[in-house]
């Protein structure tokens, strides 16, 4: 089962989205009502690490996608004022670099980039803020099936 855990989670880290989303939780967050608690429960450890291990990486992705659109806005930064001053025009405004970084197609396909991997950053953490009450729902579950069980003998 966690092989399989393992292979659907690695899928879900590149295709990530709306539609993936709630088959996740459906697959993995979901509690239904013939579900096995005591399985569930030990399942559950090794769901929340996968998961967790998921959240660094795009939080990794994130951080590196971050630092090479930052690379990128100050090498147009340098070579627009280079360019400005090498062919004797004034000194350009902030409005002018702004201008000029903008219409940077490589900036623009890394900001692109980097607004997904903060998207998909989001979804994992607020699945794994999920599996932490669905781990709570089958500590209450699995208590009340003691109950029961106590109650009938």
């Amino acid at each position: 089962r966690q092989q399989s855990i393992i292979k659907a989670l690695e899928q879900l880290y590149d295709n990530i989205g709306d539609d993936t989303y709630s088959d996740v939780v459906e697959s993995f967050i979901r509690i239904g009502p013939g579900s096995d608690v005591d399985s569930e429960l030990r399942d559950q450890p090794a769901i929340f690490a996968y998961f967790g291990l998921l959240a660094a990486r795009a939080t990794d992705d994130m951080d590196a996608l971050e630092a090479a659109v930052a690379q990128r806005e100050a090498e147009l930064h340098l070579s627009y004022i280079s360019d400005q001053i090498s062919t004797g025009h004034k000194k350009p405004t902030a409005k002018d670099i702004e201008a000029y970084i903008n219409t940077d197609a490589q900036l623009t396909s890394l900001q692109v980039k980097l607004k997904f991997s903060k998207y998909r950053v989001t979804l994992f953490k607020k699945l794994g803020l999920a599996l932490e009450h669905r781990k709570d729902m089958l500590v209450q579950l699995s208590a009340n099936k003691r109950n029961e069980i106590k109650l009938h003998h």
